[in-house]
Formats: structure tokens, sequence, C-alpha cells
């Protein structure tokens, strides 16, 4: 019975790890090396052991040891082969190192006589980890597979790979390059795939990985065919450049600053900025600040005019969002740009925002007579306006009367004005609710005055403002109004002759009364009194002295006559003979003047 085991042998030779392969064409199994074992040379160690697949030995190259080896070499053959049929075998490579590259990875198979290599190629990376998963190379010779029993599986792939070979067969041809070629290829564009096909030389063949990375495997494919029967030795050996590579990475941070602000935001209300940073580079973006200037009229919540944020490092890819509220103090347009600047002179400008900041503008007036009289209705109204370009919320309406004024009635000017919230006076309250730009609120009340005096109401119309400071009294408006309420005297003149008819002889007694009847004062109150000439002056008393002038008879002033005051002065003539006569008198007063005095005229009988 044939022995179906592989056979090899390992030596070192100038630094070349040499794996001997006796592959059975024939005779009995006791030719070469035992499997497994590894022949030593002097020059290095070298360990070939059994893999997991008994079809396979595996060399760990230089210690023999995978902790302190850079390769690994594994061969998976046939243990025997039909004369003249060709079959395939792999060579696997690895490179068993973590951060170590293997540059010029040369393998070389020299081959005894009476044995050739059809074709080989380098597997790409891909096809290597497949080959790593499948069965050993097979047989490809369907007629000689059928004929060995039990051997199942070796015939279920020689199809399979006969098949492959077709497909490949123009791909590895044009892939097959000789060691310069390979070479060149490294060190000039660095290859495709990493390795190169096989070139044939006398003796054997020859294969180049230019590039093996750590961890990384490789894995050639050989077809071969053996020409005589017997055991046919091979020998593998392999060298490497061991390559230690500093990597270096260079990143370039780039930043996108974005400044978010609303296009249209009431003056009550709070006006915010969003700033978002984004590092859209390779790298950290350090040290990294925003910067705002805010134009004149804006200050942040603790008043000042320049918005600074500290943002620190940002990683690639990152961003970060940063919202800042400011203030207007007044109404207008506001517009600006947000600066982001970082380490190693990075630096981005946002686009350019534009706010419109708009105000509501109460504007109340009232409208009543400048002058009235004591007692008579004194009607006012009031109008409420909304001058500005933004609603005027929860708008109220406060007039404050004057104490000398006694409200009468409230009325409305105006279908569809409110009824006042408080109508107890000296304080009237309306609420008038929103008053859109352009729209008016009309009231209206009436009071009278008691006394002389300039009755004074103040309007005050409010809306409601979540702002403070200047801004909130910005919401309020105050107007007023003075009327000055008058008083006027009104005096009552009266004569009465005390004896009627008078004989001639006697006296006659005239009493002669001025009343105040009006709401104010009069001064200067005078009287004149003109005789008949039937009468003749005797005497006169009252308030004032008398001074006769024949029969005209002239009463000093009284200085003021107040509201309701009565002065009475007494005049005594003497009947001088009979006759049907008529006594005057007139009245003046700063009130009335002298060039239209008052007037009474009482009659008299004189009788002999």
């Amino acid at each position: 019975m044939r022995d179906r085991s592989a056979k090899w042998s390992l030596s070192v030779l100038g630094g070349l790890a040499v794996v001997g392969m006796m592959l059975w064409t024939g005779g009995r199994s006791g030719l070469g090396p035992r499997a497994g074992q590894a022949a030593q040379q002097p020059g290095g160690e070298a360990s070939a052991v059994r893999a997991d697949n008994p079809e396979a030995l595996v060399l760990i190259y230089p210690t023999g040891d995978r902790a302190t080896s850079s390769l690994l070499v594994e061969t998976v053959a046939p243990a025997e082969v039909p004369v003249g049929k060709s079959y395939n075998y792999l060579i696997h490579v690895s490179n068993l190192t973590r951060n170590l590259i293997l540059q010029d990875v040369e393998v070389n198979q020299i081959s005894p006589d009476g044995f050739s290599i059809e074709d080989s190629r380098v597997l790409g990376r891909e096809e290597s980890g497949r080959s790593r998963q499948g069965q050993p190379g097979q047989v490809q010779n369907k007629d000689q597979a059928r004929n060995k029993d039990g051997d199942q599986g070796q015939k279920d792939q020689n199809k399979d790979q006969a098949k492959d070979k077709d497909q490949g067969q123009g791909q590895e041809k044009n892939e097959v390059q000789n060691k310069d070629q390979a070479k060149n290829k490294n060190q000039g564009q660095g290859g495709q795939h990493g390795g190169q096909a096989g070139s044939k030389q006398q003796g054997g063949s020859q294969w180049m990985i230019d590039r093996l990375g750590p961890g990384e495997s490789r894995t050639i494919r050989v077809t071969a065919v053996g020409d005589t029967e017997g055991m046919a030795a091979t020998c593998i050996q392999v060298s490497y450049k061991p390559t230690l590579c500093v990597q270096t990475r260079f990143v370039k941070p780039e930043v996108v600053l974005t400044k978010s602000a609303p296009d249209r935001v009431d003056i009550c209300e709070p006006l915010a900025f969003r700033y978002t940073l984004q590092n859209t580079g390779t790298g950290v973006a350090r040290n990294l600040t925003i910067r705002d200037e805010l134009p004149e009229g804006l200050t942040t919540a603790d008043g000042k005019k320049v918005v600074e944020l500290d943002v620190g490092d940002l990683a690639a890819g990152r961003s970060i969002d940063r919202e800042v509220r400011v203030q207007a103090n007044r109404p207008g347009d506001y517009a600006g740009r947000a600066v982001a600047q970082g380490a190693d002179d990075l630096s981005a400008r946002s686009r350019r925002t534009s706010t419109k900041v708009v105000q509501a503008r109460l504007a109340a007036t009232i409208e009543g007579p400048s002058v009235q009289y004591v007692g008579r209705p004194i009607t006012y109204q009031v109008r409420v306006k909304n001058n500005g370009d933004a609603p005027a919320g929860d708008s109220r309406l406060r007039i404050d009367v004057d104490r000398n004024a006694r409200v009468i009635r409230l009325s409305q000017a105006q279908p569809g004005d409110v009824d006042p919230s408080s109508k107890t006076s000296p304080t009237l309250a309306w609420d008038l609710g929103r008053i859109d730009p352009g729209q008016e609120r009309t009231v209206s009340f009436t009071v009278a005055g008691s006394s002389q005096a300039d009755l004074k109401h103040t309007v005050t119309a409010t809306s409601a403002c979540a702002a403070g400071g200047d801004i909130a009294r910005m919401a309020t408006v105050t107007e007023s109004t003075t009327t000055s309420v008058l008083t006027f005297p009104a005096l009552v003149l009266e004569m009465v002759d005390q004896n009627d008819p008078v004989p001639v002889g006697k006296e006659e007694v005239y009493t002669i009364a001025v009343r105040n009847q009006g709401s104010g004062p009069d001064e200067d109150v005078k009287i004149v009194v003109q005789l008949p000439e039937q009468l003749s002056f005797v005497s006169a008393d009252g308030p004032t002295k008398a001074q006769a002038d024949g029969r005209k008879v002239t009463f000093e002033p009284v200085d003021q006559l107040a509201p309701g005051e009565r002065v009475v002065w007494k005049l005594r003539a003497k009947a001088e003979k009979s006759a049907d006569v008529r006594t005057r008198v007139e009245l003046s007063s700063a009130y009335l003047s002298a060039e239209n005095p008052g007037i009474s005229v009482e009659p008299t009988r004189l009788i002999d």
C-alpha cells in the first residue's frame, strides 16, 4: 500500500529558508525525510511543522517560533499524483509581524529532473483569502481520478479546478514577468496586487511578492506535472527585505461658520442669534473662538457691543451650536457677520444676516374746551392710535381726572368702542386690547367744574412689552389737557321809596340795594343817584360815603361784592313842590362798565 502523506525537508542556507518537498509519483513511501521533519543546516534556525491540514507543512522563519519570527510559508499539495497528469499545489506566504512591512518577498522553487512547472501565478489578496479556505491542489485528470476508490473529495474538485485554469489562462500568462521586472515594478509603481507571476528558470521557478503588509497573506498557485515514476523532491527558498515604515497623517482642518437670525422681530420680544461652527476638514481645529461685532443699537444681555464665544477644540466632522440673546434699543434694520478663528491661522466668516426690528408706537390725544363756566358740562374726546410698524398688544388707557371736576357721564364716540373698566373718579380706565399698525381707538367723558379752577386731565396709553427699562417706557405715551373753569358775577340793583305819596315839605327815604347773585365776585361796585328837581338831597348812609353835587349823589365804590352778598344804602330827600317824579340810580362795577351801567328808576308822587 502506498503512503499518501507528503514528504518535506527543511534547511537554512545563507539566510534563505529551504523546504524540501517529496512528491510520490510512484514507488514506495520510505524515501526522503519523514513527514514533518526539518533538516537543519548551519546559518540559522527554522521550523517546519505539520499544519492542521494533514497534507500541509509550514515553515516559521527565521526562529521557528511564531512570536519571534517574521515569515510563515505553508505548502499544500497532494501526496501522490499519476505520471504525466497535471496537478495543482499552493504555497501560502504570510507576514507574522504586527508592524513590519516585508518587501521584495522572493519565493524560489528548485525542481529536480523529471518535474516541470506548466503554469503559476501569485493570486490577488481576495483570491489568496479564498484559497486558504478551500481544499489543496487536486489531480486534474478526470479518468485517473475515477480509478481511485474512496478518493471522492479529490474527484469532485478536479473538474472545477480545470475550469478555473481555463478561465484564468489568458490572465495568468499575461502576468508572467522575470525577476528584474518584478523589482522594477515594486520600486516604480508599487504593483496593483503586490505580487508577480512566476518566472521559469533553469532547474526551478521564481515568484516575487513586492509588498506584504503586517498580518497579510498571499498565495502562489502552481500547476506542475511529473514525467517519470518515483519520488520527486523540490525545494522552496524564501527571502525578503524587512521594512519599518513610519506613517504620518497630514491633516487640514476646515471650519464653516453659520450665523442665523430672524428676518423680523418685535422690539419687545427677545432677539436671538444662533452660531453654528462645523469642522469640515480632516483634522482637529484647535483653540476656536467666535466673534461678532454688533451694529450700533444692539447690545448683549450684559450690555456689551461684541459677542465673544470660546469654542475650544473641534474634531473633524463635529459641529457646535451657540445661541446668544441680544437687545435692540431702537427699531431699525440691523445687519452683520460673525468671524471664527483658530490655531494655525484658521478662520471663517459667516454670511451677512439682516434683521428688521419693529415697534408699536402709540399716540394719544385729548380734545376739549380750554375755557368753561362753573357748573356747565365739559366733554372731552380721547384718541389712541398706533403709528408704529408692529401690533400694540394688550393696550390700556388710563385717564386721571382733575379732583376739582365731577364726572357726569362716559360716552362712546363711535360704535364699537370699548366700555371703561373703571368709572370711579378721579381715574378712568379702558382695556383697548390689540391695536394693529394704523388703527385707532376713541373714547369720551364729560365732567363739570364746581368752582373757578384750572382742570388738568392726564391721559396715559400703554401696550404690553416683555422688555424692561427704556424699551418698556417706550411702550407708554402720556398726554394732558387743561380747561379753565370761569365764574361770573350777576348784580341785581333795587331801589324802593318808603313813603308814597309824600306831602310837600316832608322827606322821602329811598332804600337802594345791590346783590351779587352770580358765581363770582365783582369789584368796584358803585352807585350814582340822580334826584328830580322837585326833590332836594338831605342825607345818606350805608357801607360807603355819599357826596352830593346838587341833585346828583355819588356813593364811594364797594371794593368787592362776593357771590350772594348784598349791600344797602339809604338816601333822604325833601319834597319841594307837588309833582309826579322819577328818581334814577345807576350801578357800575368791574363787570358792568360805566358806559353801560345797570339802571333802576323809582316813581314817587309829591302832593300839596
